[in-house]
């Protein structure tokens, strides 16, 4: 949660989890169902709201 709040992709939450992209894939899409949003910023949105993510927390945009 925090390496997506962090802006990264799914190639770099890969390489900082020591995960193959196909997982993170699997587990990002995990997330959206237990939330009940269908993208990045819905789940930390609702993550923020239930307690799960800081509020202090800041979704970064990386290229």
């Amino acid at each position: 949660m925090d390496l997506l709040a962090r802006g990264l992709s799914v190639a770099e939450i890969a390489a900082e989890l020591n995960q193959v992209t196909g997982t993170v894939k699997n587990r990002l899409s995990a997330l959206y169902r237990k939330f009940g949003v269908t993208n990045r910023a819905g789940v930390l949105r609702r993550a923020r709201s239930s307690g799960f993510l800081a509020d202090s927390q800041s979704e970064e945009t990386h290229t």
